[in-house]
């Protein structure tokens, strides 16, 4: 049994690094690496779903719109993962992201 006021994750689950989440989502954003590293298993999905749809019918316009807009959400994603803000504090665990 735990504590009043101790944290609900695991004693020896180490923290995710934060420089390691923003580099990802630099770099491999726009296939969601960067949220299956944090846990966020759903929001990574659509984003790799989105990018192969528009890699695979290139040639239709509305998939040239997702070419267009996951690299985008990435770069938006990558940002906040460095400021610090949002769900990007910690990762799906509830786990604070380490610097």
């Amino acid at each position: 049994m735990m504590a009043y006021g101790q944290p609900g994750y695991p004693v020896n689950y180490a923290p995710k690094s934060r420089i390691a989440a923003a580099l990802l989502a630099f770099f491999l954003g726009s296939l969601g690496v960067h949220n299956f590293y944090l846990g966020y298993t759903a929001k990574a999905t659509t984003q790799l779903v989105l990018f192969l749809i528009g890699c695979f019918f290139f040639w239709l316009v509305v998939p040239i719109l997702f070419l267009i807009a996951v690299p985008i959400w990435a770069f938006v994603e990558f940002i906040v993962i460095l400021a610090g803000g949002g769900q990007y504090r910690t990762d799906a665990n509830g786990v604070p992201l380490a610097s």
